[in-house]
């Protein structure tokens, strides 16, 4: 996909699933908590995902739910133009440093 491959593990799941906990995700993408956290982080700022604090049953922490906030394509085609303004702007910085060798 072009992005870390945590986030990689958990937009599969989610695309299998829709949504799911935290805890889900872990155990069925084989994740960490720490590692499970930072890419919901990252995909939320970046407003590909929700996520909603679900009471517990019993005592003890809330669960979080992660879903989907848009499709799958227009998750792809933003990281496309990521990844190309990221090569314009290397490419850009090695046209000036050509300039100051010339």
């Amino acid at each position: 996909l072009g992005t870390k491959r945590t986030v990689a593990r958990v937009l599969v799941f989610l695309l299998n699933r829709m949504e799911g906990t935290m805890r889900e995700i872990e155990r069925v993408a084989d994740m960490t908590q720490p590692e499970v956290s930072q890419a919901v982080r990252y995909m939320v700022e970046q407003g590909w995902v929700t996520t909603e604090e679900i009471p517990p049953e019993w005592k003890g922490r809330p669960l979080k739910l992660v879903s989907l906030a848009i499709p799958l394509d227009e998750i792809i085609q933003m990281i496309g133009e990521e990844k190309k303004t990221h090569a314009n702007r290397q490419l850009s910085l090695l046209k000036k440093v050509r300039t100051f060798v010339a």
